[in-house]
């Protein structure tokens, strides 16, 4: 007689061993009394996972219940993916700066570090659940600092140009007009240059920046006008200041 069924269940378990789950039962048909059938036979292949055992190993059929339990752990290699994002310069859009390929176990929960870039705010950081394929992915976007560009006019300076507020690592051009009478000298602060026209690379903080010009001398030659005796020396003179 070859009627008899067995049931096999297919049970997921953490790599423990333990929390299992029903994941399929399927019937086998057509079997003979006092069949011996092996569980290790019957296994399956699920992504994520790795056969463990079954309970129990064999089971003979008979005419009562035959049942065999098999149970797979779940992988603790399992890959899911962290991908970093910066803000543009330019616009608002995002650009991919790192991808991390790291490796948990299967259905567990995990939240994944933020890296710290100089000049960009960190994300809040997300949990997700790695899924059996390897398809788990956790996107972060870091958005790109502002800070301040503040010009100060120093001796002999009309006006600066350039003040403002601009994004990390964006090109900042900054000038001066000097007044008539001085000279061009040079910017001081927390940037340094004898460029009057002068182009930085936005750091990751406020910078504060003095133009600065100097008062031009001038030298004053006396003419006697034809007087035959005594004489004035030379005197040199700076430019808006008395003498």
């Amino acid at each position: 007689k070859t009627d008899y069924i067995a049931t096999i269940n297919h049970y997921l378990t953490d790599s423990n061993g333990n929390n299992s789950t029903l994941k399929e039962t399927e019937n086998i048909n057509n079997l003979t009394y006092n069949e011996v059938l092996r569980g290790e036979n019957y296994k399956k292949t699920y992504v994520g996972y790795t056969f463990d055992k079954s309970i129990p190993e064999t089971i003979i059929v008979t005419t009562g219940i035959n049942e065999l339990n098999l149970y797979y752990k779940a992988n603790t290699n399992t890959e899911y993916r962290v991908n970093h994002y910066k803000q543009n310069i330019d616009d608002e859009n995002y650009t991919l700066e790192n991808t991390q390929v790291l490796h948990g176990e299967t259905g567990t929960l995990v939240t994944p570090d933020t890296m710290t870039y100089e000049g960009f705010t960190i994300p809040p950081k997300q949990t997700i659940t790695i899924e059996a394929n390897g398809s788990s992915v956790v996107n972060y976007y870091y958005s790109r600092n502002s800070y301040n560009v503040s010009l100060i006019r120093g001796t002999g300076i009309s006006k600066v140009l350039g003040s403002g507020t601009y994004k990390y690592e964006q090109e900042v051009t900054i000038d001066a007009e000097v007044i008539e009478g001085y000279t061009w000298n040079n910017w001081t602060g927390d940037k340094e240059s004898s460029e009057q026209r002068y182009t930085f690379i936005m750091p990751a903080e406020d910078v504060e920046i003095t133009a600065n010009a100097t008062a031009n001398t001038y030298t004053v030659v006396y003419d006697g006008n034809g007087a035959t005796s005594g004489n004035t020396e030379t005197s040199a003179h700076t430019y808006d200041e008395s003498k």
